[in-house]
């Protein structure tokens, strides 16, 4: 259910912002500065799961790892901060559905005793086509990642991944490609 806030909805869509101004070098050393916890009416209890933040976290080093980076334990020594935060967003949607009643008919009207003939098209015996609007809410979740530069304190690089959640995106798969994809354009080797 968390993977669905990092994997979140039928397909992820993936913003990423980069400072130029702020150093990000390859091969540089970093650490977890940890975690944003969620609260009010709009956290979940899967938010809450620490197997979750552990699966995220193994992840995220994994990725940055093949990247060239290189975690410490300590964060006071690293080069670069990792922070990322999780979401979930109830949203509601309306779609319109447009059911057809046999919607056209040809009608020729003459003048001038059959001369002058027009034929033009009109709503059918049924009427013109039925429409309906529909309503339906579902859940949003987002992964944030932020690396920070320890020595200024600012933001070098951020990624947001939103997610539509389903039922199984909180599987290891799910939360690997999510992962994979919200990190594919961290500068550094792959």
């Amino acid at each position: 259910m968390l993977v669905a806030v990092t994997a979140c909805f039928s397909s992820l869509r993936v913003r990423v912002d980069r400072d130029p101004g702020v150093p990000l070098p390859s091969g540089a050393t970093w650490a977890f500065r940890g975690h944003s916890e969620p609260e009010g009416p709009e956290a979940e209890e899967a938010l809450d799961n620490p197997i979750v933040h552990q699966r995220i976290e193994r992840l995220i080093a994994q990725e940055l790892e093949a990247r060239g980076y290189h975690q410490v334990g300590d964060p006071s020594s690293a080069t670069l901060l990792v922070h990322y935060h999780l979401g979930v967003k109830q949203r509601t949607e309306t779609v319109r559905s447009e059911r057809r009643t046999n919607a056209y008919a040809p009608v020729t009207t003459c003048e001038d005793r059959g001369r002058t003939c027009t034929t033009r098209l009109v709503w059918g015996p049924y009427g013109p086509p039925e429409v309906t609007y529909r309503q339906y809410t579902y859940k949003q979740g987002a992964l944030v990642v932020d690396i920070v530069d320890q020595a200024s304190g600012l933001v070098a690089w951020r990624a947001i991944g939103q997610r539509r959640l389903r039922p199984g995106n909180d599987s290891e798969e799910s939360l690997h490609d999510t992962v994979a994809r919200i990190l594919r354009d961290l500068p550094g080797r792959r």
